[in-house]
């Protein structure tokens, strides 16, 4: 068995790209969305009037975790695009977790509406939603 080292192919090999003083904020957003979604979650599994605003926030979750937002304003190539991209995403799932959560669930319907204009945009990971179950052992 062999154990390799943590690196990377960005700069320094290190991972440096994606955490630094200029990627800070999008850190700090992200890990606060990541609780909210986690804590709400289940909850809103087990309700199935909850399940079409779960399945899209679920979705912009991913995109902001899989995307490489932080590498890209590393490199201050598309700065500007990664960095709107990355609030758009995180501006989506925001209002959708707030409806999720016990004192949103008055806005659920709005929130219904707007994740299928979200959806439209972003529908990738169509089966999202039997694997958030999976997770969540359920």
């Amino acid at each position: 068995a062999i154990a390799l080292a943590p690196g990377s192919w960005g700069a320094n090999g290190d991972f440096s790209m994606w955490l630094n003083p200029g990627t800070r904020w999008t850190w700090e957003r992200l890990w606060k969305l990541e609780r909210r979604f986690w804590d709400t979650a289940p909850r809103a599994l087990a309700d199935p009037a909850c399940h079409s605003v779960l399945t899209q926030a679920a979705r912009e979750l991913l995109l902001l975790q899989s995307s490489d937002w932080q590498f890209i304003l590393s490199t201050g190539a598309a700065a500007d695009y990664a960095a709107r991209r990355f609030q758009d995403h995180a501006a989506d799932l925001e209002v959708l977790v707030s409806a999720l959560e016990p004192a949103g669930r008055g806005r659920l319907s709005a929130a219904a509406e707007h994740a299928e204009q979200v959806r439209q945009r972003d529908d990738l990971f169509p089966g999202i939603l039997p694997v958030l179950a999976t997770i969540l052992g359920r």
